[in-house]
């Protein structure tokens, strides 16, 4: 277990050979995730196959990334994309790792399709588009 963030980020970036912008860098210093139980929607890219909305049910912490690196369910490696969260229903949100080709954040829900849809430029645009989903 990474005896601090700041170390915790450094893993990271050690183990996917990049390094984290710092939009996102600031969200995981801030504790990350949700409270349990909260979803929150964001708008996918017209004409997307998934509909107008995509679900978000948690963002990870470093730990839940060194985490699941260590059982290789980390990230995408032949798309360079790093898996930051998901959905109750098997949809993933992803970092870009690939900063040349495409940067960003990016909505996946493999169960549907391979397709990777931008939902952001950056985290912080990504971050600033969610919807909490009312409990009603």
């Amino acid at each position: 277990m990474p005896s601090s963030i700041e170390d915790a980020i450094a893993r990271i970036e050690a183990a996917f050979r990049f390094r984290l912008p710092e939009d996102y860098r600031q969200f995981l210093r801030s504790g990350s995730g949700f409270e349990p139980g909260a979803s929150f929607e964001f708008p996918l890219p017209v004409g997307c196959i998934h509909g107008e909305v995509g679900l978000v049910d948690h963002l990870h912490t470093t730990a839940e990334i060194l985490a699941n690196d260590a059982r290789d369910a980390g990230c995408d490696p032949d798309a360079r994309m790093l898996i930051i969260g998901y959905d109750l229903y098997g949809g993933y949100v992803y970092l870009s790792l690939a900063e040349e080709e495409r940067s960003g954040v990016y909505f996946r829900a493999p169960y549907v399709s391979g397709e990777y849809f931008c939902v952001g430029r950056s985290f912080a645009e990504f971050f600033s588009a969610l919807k909490r989903v009312s409990d009603e």
